[in-house]
């Protein structure tokens, strides 16, 4: 889910960057058309995104509940089961009704679902960034352009694949058979932001969402004079069969690839039906036998290759990243420690040692005695005297 959210950020600076570049090249409309696609998807992924965490919470804490459940009162205590890991789930679209077609909606607005939330930004920002490419043509804009597109199939696998691996196929734990829902605190919000994934881009959409957040004077054309019904329809259209043949090709080579490509390699891997005697709830129950239509594809080889290894610790990212600290930071700050503790410190230490030893020498001579103080200042006064009598 985290990197998911990196992933659509990326989205979203991809469409402010490429606004940027229009605007600076003299395509003032096309580059507000750019910005308001990028300020769309960061409203359609916060909806989206936010119900998926809740949905994510909603299934921990049901798994951790039904493991509780199952260990209460055991004289051992509890196992290292984790009631985050996927691995530990499978199943819960029985379980977990509320929840699993909440992540279900969420996911589709993700992907990029025709006519679910995420689909109207994310298409605008696909399309604005190859626009781009074809009105300069310059060689170095496929590159955005193309890792776009990839983007967008990685997005359909890696989100049809956490849904499948949490909801779909026989439960992989006896903890994950005894789920069920628990409070009805957890689904009301699921079932208002799932609403506003759903209805909320399209009715933005066609209020001309796009054209309004990156110009704001567009706000009051947002609804075409011939009505509301043909606004709507002006509004599908021009998603899906918009005028440039350039533009109709690059939108349904994303579709394709998000809705097809990537979800169908999920299913592929980690699809199934539920346990016999179950069922998912009507909106969502298509989807489990969809996913058995794509055969059963046995990855244990590849999961077990240096690739998998490469991706599961994250390009060795954070490896080389201790091992840049371990040989910079590290030994600068052990420096700057010394410096600070021997120089610094030292110093100021010094001074105050010095200071001390001072007013202790000092001390010696004051006793306190009236005939001591007497004998001190004659002494000083006859030396003085003399002083001035060697001047003179």
């Amino acid at each position: 889910m985290a990197y998911s959210t990196m992933s659509q950020l990326a989205y979203i600076f991809t469409g402010l960057g490429v606004s940027l570049w229009l605007f600076n090249h003299g395509h003032h409309h096309a580059a507000a058309l750019a910005f308001g696609a990028a300020l769309f998807h960061l409203f359609n992924h916060a909806m989206a995104k936010g119900m998926l965490f809740m949905a994510s919470g909603s299934v921990i804490h049901e798994m951790h509940h039904a493991h509780h459940e199952a260990h209460h009162g055991d004289a051992d205590g509890h196992d290292d089961f984790d009631a985050q890991d996927m691995r530990n789930m499978g199943g819960l679209a029985s379980k977990l009704p509320i929840t699993s077609t909440a992540m279900a909606i969420g996911c589709a607005s993700i992907i990029g679902l025709p006519l679910i939330g995420g689909f109207w930004s994310k298409e605008g920002i696909v399309a604005e960034t190859w626009a781009a490419t074809a009105l300069h043509g310059e060689t170095w804009l496929l590159f955005p352009a193309f890792l776009i597109l990839l983007t967008a199939g990685m997005t359909g696998f890696y989100m049809t694949r956490m849904w499948m691996m949490t909801f779909a196929g026989k439960p992989k734990t006896e903890y994950a058979a005894n789920a069920h829902e628990q409070t009805p605190w957890i689904p009301t919000p699921l079932v208002t932001l799932s609403t506003i994934s759903l209805v909320g881009g399209i009715t933005l959409a066609w209020l001309g969402a796009t054209h309004w957040l990156g110009d704001g004077e567009a706000l009051g054309h947002a609804i075409h004079a011939d009505g509301y019904a043909a606004s709507l329809l002006n509004t599908i259209s021009h998603a899906f069969l918009p005028d440039d043949f350039f533009i109709l090709l690059v939108t349904w080579t994303a579709i394709a690839i998000s809705l097809v490509v990537g979800p169908a390699a999920a299913m592929k891997i980690h699809g199934g039906r539920l346990a016999k005697g179950e069922s998912a709830p009507r909106l969502i129950a298509w989807i489990l036998p969809l996913s058995t239509k794509f055969g059963k594809a046995d990855v244990t080889e590849l999961a077990e290759s240096g690739f998998a290894d490469a991706l599961h610790r994250r390009l060795f990212f954070d490896e080389w990243y201790d091992a840049l600290v371990a040989k910079t930071m590290i030994p600068i700050s052990a420096a700057m420690a010394w410096f600070d503790k021997r120089v610094i410190d030292g110093a100021i230490k010094g001074i105050e040692w010095g200071s001390i030893r001072i007013s202790m020498n000092l001390r010696k001579v004051t006793t306190g005695s009236a005939s001591d103080y007497i004998l001190m200042a004659v002494v000083g006064g006859i030396s003085i005297l003399i002083l001035l009598w060697g001047v003179i």
